[in-house]
């Protein structure tokens, strides 16, 4: 999947990886996920069951999420999936599925895919494979980002309109984040370009 250097995640362990994960983003706290993505999550359940916790870390969103979804898988990176299960919340939850292997995940199919605070962290070139291979996978993305990526820059909403549109209805100001200056998050839901 990944062409580019992720040293930093995949070294990431018990000791610095609440420093990694914890942006400072409006919203945050360890105990309750990011805030923003509430309404996504109240708002997909209406009508959906299954959802994938892309990027899930040590679990910021995973028990909000199991608390309100039938089926919930979680994919990340072996370390931070260790840290995950060794979670208290992960012993007494019996509906999240757990995957290192991107190859397995890529070929199931979700209501939803869950993206919080991750994509942001991804090289553009490989951002761009990942979007399309969402696309294969769900009709509905939720992505909560900083406005640019890590590695070069990158307008974030840029890259995501490469193969995803803005889902309208959601809270969010698309001219203010299209055309973002400085840093800052922000989160919505979207939809395949050809599903709009």
């Amino acid at each position: 999947m990944n062409k580019h250097d992720y040293t930093v995640w995949q070294k990431a362990n018990e000791k610095n990886a609440a420093n990694l994960i914890i942006t400072g983003a409006k919203g945050f706290t360890p105990e309750e996920g990011f805030e923003p993505a509430q309404n996504f999550i109240n708002w997909m359940l209406k009508s959906h069951k299954s959802i994938l916790d892309f990027g899930c870390g040590v679990g910021r969103n995973t028990f909000s999420l199991a608390k309100k979804y039938k089926y919930v898988d979680v994919f990340d990176f072996p370390n931070m999936i260790n840290m995950l299960v060794q979670n208290s919340k992960f012993k007494i939850c019996k509906n999240i599925g757990v995957y290192t292997d991107w190859n397995i995940v890529k070929n199931r199919k979700y209501d939803a895919i869950f993206c919080c605070l991750v994509l942001q962290h991804f090289h553009p070139e490989d951002l761009i494979v990942l979007l399309e291979e969402f696309t294969n996978m769900t009709s509905f993305l939720y992505v909560g980002t900083r406005s640019y990526t890590d590695f070069i820059h990158e307008n974030m909403y840029t890259l995501l309109s490469k193969k995803w549109k803005l889902k309208k209805g959601h809270d969010i100001d698309e001219e203010n984040i299209k055309n973002a200056v400085n840093e800052d998050h922000y989160s919505g839901v979207w939809v395949p370009n050809e599903t709009v």
